[in-house]
């Protein structure tokens, strides 16, 4: 549980290892023989590492309840990281951690300051967007068809309105016919009873005969 946690709190800045031996972090020359046969057979519970370099940045040891029956242990443990002056971070076992409490524990240890959040990204007006609307010449006439007489959608902008600057045009929206997979238009019917709404029209219209109410 711990683990996953500590991942999710510094995951992006550090690489988290597991049961550290002590002699891969401290030289051997710097202690007496003594002293060097307690750390080879001695690990921490966990090292965070740099990702950039791999170097180390801090120790980690989880304190059961009863420490004091490891106390010389942790004790030992204390005392070598503090000759090194390497920081060694001791957090309680429990059932369940929060990222964000240990998130904050290692930077203030670290002296990692947070970088304040940006302002939020506000979504673009209406008024910045262009709606494009792909049209083809209108369709032969047919009988019984609820197009008698189409013209373009009047609702896009014409040629000579040139978007604005700041306007990002959006690309067309596409749609194939359900009957033929040819590509579709769409169109507005100018008279008759279906005068104004808008239609999905067949580019192969004269052998399709499709056309679909849009929305």
């Amino acid at each position: 549980v711990f683990l996953e946690k500590l991942e999710e709190a510094v995951g992006d800045r550090f690489a988290v290892y597991g049961k550290v031996h002590l002699s891969d972090i401290f030289s051997p020359r710097a202690y007496t023989r003594a002293a060097m046969d307690r750390i080879t057979v001695r690990h921490v519970g966990f090292v965070l590492c740099n990702k950039m370099d791999r170097s180390f940045a801090c120790g980690i040891e989880l304190d059961e309840s009863s420490r004091s029956l490891h106390e010389a242990r942790d004790e030992f443990l204390d005392r070598v990281f503090e000759s090194d002056m390497l920081p060694l971070l001791r957090f309680k076992v429990r059932s369940s951690y929060d990222s964000g409490d240990i998130r904050a524990r290692i930077f203030g240890i670290l002296n990692i300051s947070e970088p304040p959040a940006g302002p939020a990204a506000t979504a673009p007006t209406a008024a910045a967007r262009v709606t494009e609307i792909t049209v083809v010449p209108a369709a032969a006439e047919e009988p019984g068809i609820p197009l008698p007489d189409v013209s373009h959608d009047t609702s896009s902008a014409t040629p000579a309105e040139a978007p604005a600057e700041h306007e990002i045009p959006k690309a067309p929206e596409k749609r194939l016919c359900p009957k033929c997979s040819s590509e579709m238009t769409r169109r507005k019917a100018a008279s008759g009873p279906q005068a104004g709404k808008l239609y999905w029209v067949c580019k192969n219209y004269k052998e399709c005969k499709t056309a679909i109410p849009v929305g």
